[in-house]
């Protein structure tokens, strides 16, 4: 299909040729003439190994590798991105899940991956590949294929066509305004979709991409000052830490700030509009989906701060279950638009021709309202308990930075609820458990109230600063509960 290829390769303006395409971690930088040099030279060297191959790639987000993507997209490869943590044990895991024919990455990886030595191609060294053979295949359904972040054993691959990654891209220049004279800043992994979108949305815009490889809050800001970057993606788990160094400093050049990836708390979600005004907005989206819902300081001044947004343009939403889109009965939120990564709509995914997000909400005049997640409901002598609520209660607690609420089994109700806190008070704990029971049970119903605190030093977020449920849920499943039947049934 090569649209990333040609979109590219058609640029002809002089200006924007002689420009600064990406600068990686202020240390190298390469405008758009050699940008697409370096394109054609991948192109031209890959195209020997031969045709519709699916190639494993294990690179930092660098410019060799965007580079390296735009070259696939001429050749129509399939690419498969995955972390250079990686271990030869999980490789052996990804193949058996998405077969690869040769594995792209730089010299310094050579002795990792022993048993895969015949399929290896250095980064560096791809002028010298030599083969045997060339291998030509039947033609690939699909782009880019990564996998997700979670901590299961049994990764799960997303796959996403060209048309689809390209439509994405033209839905985030549409709805974020982005322009030839902004600049971008991406500092999450490159085989999570947040980092392909800021990308790809950079280089297709011919706006200037900022590629910082480790996240650094201090050296962060300072990039963003030193060079006017005014177009920021950051994850939700570090909006609290920018809204705190940007408080006081004058951003006259800032442009957007837009929040993704989970949703915040309110109080945060507050004070961004309240610093921030129309130069914030809040999404919500996923891998499969792209965004679905944006909110904007309209709807924060309409009272709907509460809210993930309206749906995007060509986005679709209801609740599934319900005949009417307007409602505000809580269910499952389904979505139907034209960017799904490449999933099979006959699957248990699809209801009616709308994709299951397996998020739980409700849509009030039109605005989403998230309750949480499907899997996530803790079931409580019959009662539907959604742990968002309580921990945005529990959020509300100032020497509380973070928590997650998990429900774990009781002979007595079933499940039953318990908190894992992060607290600025780690010392004096006893004394803030007691200070924020004696909050939750002033704003909370009784069923809803965790049978059990318990305090960490620091909660375990994600590369992309997601919470994981699962990892807290094996680590405390076994914990013992006191018996409090008779605090709810008096």
């Amino acid at each position: 299909m090569s649209l990333f290829y040609n979109h590219l390769i058609k640029q002809k303006n002089k200006n924007i040729l002689e420009k600064v395409a990406i600068y990686e971690n202020d240390e190298k930088k390469i405008d758009y003439k050699d940008l697409i040099k370096l394109v054609k030279f991948y192109k031209n060297n890959l195209k020997k190994l031969g045709k519709n191959l699916r190639v494993l790639i294990i690179l930092d987000h660098s410019i060799e590798l965007v580079a390296l993507l735009y070259s696939i997209s001429y050749l129509n490869f399939a690419s498969i991105i995955i972390g250079k943590d990686v271990t030869e044990k999980y490789l052996k895991k990804y193949k058996k899940e998405v077969d690869f024919d040769f594995i792209i990455t730089n010299i310094q990886l050579k002795k990792k991956f022993k048993s895969f030595k015949n399929k290896i191609i250095f980064i560096d060294q791809i002028k010298n590949v030599k083969i045997k053979k060339k291998i030509n295949k039947n033609k690939n359904n699909f782009f880019i294929s990564s996998f997700s972040s979670g901590t299961t054993n049994k990764p799960k691959p997303f796959y996403y066509s060209e048309k689809t990654k390209f439509a994405r891209y033209l839905q985030s220049k549409k709805i974020f305004k982005i322009e030839e004279n902004d600049k971008l800043i991406s500092y999450t992994p490159i085989y999570h979709s947040l980092a392909q979108r800021i990308s790809f949305l950079a280089i297709n815009s011919f706006s200037t991409l900022y590629i910082v490889k480790k996240f650094n809050a201090d050296s962060y800001i300072k990039t963003i000052f030193n060079n006017k970057i005014n177009v920021l993606f950051p994850v939700s788990s570090h909006l609290r830490l920018i809204l705190f160094k940007l408080k006081d400093k004058k951003i006259n050049f800032l442009k957007l700030i837009v929040g993704s990836s989970s949703d915040l708390s309110l109080t945060i979600k507050k004070d961004l509009f309240k610093r921030f005004k129309n130069k914030f907005v809040e999404t919500y989206g996923m891998s499969e989906t792209a965004f679905l819902t944006i909110l904007d300081f309209n709807g924060y001044k309409k009272n709907y701060v509460k809210s993930v947004g309206k749906p995007c343009y060509n986005v679709k939403i209801k609740i599934d279950g319900n005949n009417n889109f307007e409602t505000e009965k809580i269910g499952e939120i389904s979505t139907k638009t034209n960017l799904f990564s490449n999933l099979n709509k006959n699957n248990k995914l699809f209801s009616n021709n709308f994709f299951l997000t397996g998020d739980l909400g409700y849509l009030k005049n039109n605005y989403l309202f998230l309750t949480g997640r499907k899997k996530d409901i803790i079931i409580k002598s019959g009662v539907n308990i959604y742990p968002n609520d309580i921990e945005a209660e529990i959020l509300k607690y100032k020497k509380i930075t973070n928590c997650v609420v998990i429900g774990i089994k009781d002979n007595f109700f079933g499940e039953v609820p318990i908190a894992i806190c992060e607290t600025t008070d780690f010392k004096s704990k006893e004394l803030v458990r007691n200070n924020l029971m004696s909050i939750l049970e002033k704003n909370l119903l009784k069923i809803q109230i965790p049978h059990k605190i318990i305090f960490e030093k620091k909660i375990k977020t994600s590369k992309t600063g997601k919470i994981s449920k699962l990892i807290y849920f094996k680590k405390y499943k076994k914990t013992k509960i006191v018996n409090l039947s008779n605090l709810y049934f008096k």
